[in-house]
């Protein structure tokens, strides 16, 4: 797997292997092949997309597709693979000795079974993006709607969400079938630049309450 090819590059015995002509292991030349392919995919995919090769490294990874976020940034996409990952366990890394352990407890955290994540969502009454399922100050009805809503909404495939999303912003049919091949919506952190995540860490502070969050959620949804 990736952890364990980035672990074999920097093992000492593979760089005295190296230095024999052995060549790498199987498992780091998975990593290697992994990022070189889906370079090579995202680099042909930005440019039949908007005409432009990639112009910074993560164009490689999740390529722009010409079109832009609500908040201004390129909209890019996740291919199939495991970028999307190595790419959260990397994430920041250079800003605290414990964020590469803290990114991959994150990324652990959502490996979980759906099934116990879902009713881990439930019991806390908060979704992924720390939004309140339901209004504990609603009728019992209304809660047992918005709990049965969210129940449906976690075993929704991320290709059939993918599609509605696209359709919704007005996509073309190619992109709102893409998701069926696997490529996905890129993740928000990854549209955004080094300044910009710092600046979103620091409204982090400020962040609305869960009921708040959902309150949102339901006037943007017209519920």
């Amino acid at each position: 797997g990736l952890g364990g090819g980035a672990a074999d590059a920097f093992r000492p015995s593979q760089w005295a292997g190296l230095a024999k002509g052995e060549g790498i292991s199987r498992r780091t030349g998975f990593l290697v092949a992994t990022m070189v392919g889906t370079g090579l995919y995202g680099a042909l995919y930005q440019l039949l997309a908007t005409g432009k090769g990639p112009e910074e490294t993560k164009d490689l990874w999740f390529p722009k597709t010409g079109q832009r976020n609500p908040d201004g940034t390129a909209a890019r996409v996740s291919l199939p693979g495991y970028m999307k990952d190595l790419a959260s366990v990397t994430d920041r890394a250079g800003q605290s000795p414990v964020q590469v352990p803290r990114n991959l407890w994150h990324m652990t955290k959502g490996k979980v079974s759906p099934a116990v994540r879902l009713v881990a969502e439930i019991l806390d009454n908060q979704d992924w993006r720390q939004a309140a399922i339901d209004n504990p100050a609603d009728p019992w009805q209304r809660q047992a709607k918005d709990d049965a809503l969210h129940v449906l909404k976690a075993f929704e495939p991320i290709s059939v969400s993918s599609y509605f999303d696209q359709r919704k912003k007005g996509a073309g049919l190619g992109r709102q079938l893409q998701g069926f091949a696997g490529i996905t919506p890129a993740p928000h952190r990854i549209t955004l630049t080094d300044k910009q995540l710092l600046e979103e860490e620091e409204r982090r502070r400020y962040l609305p309450s869960p009921l708040e969050k959902k309150r949102r959620e339901d006037v943007k949804a017209g519920r």
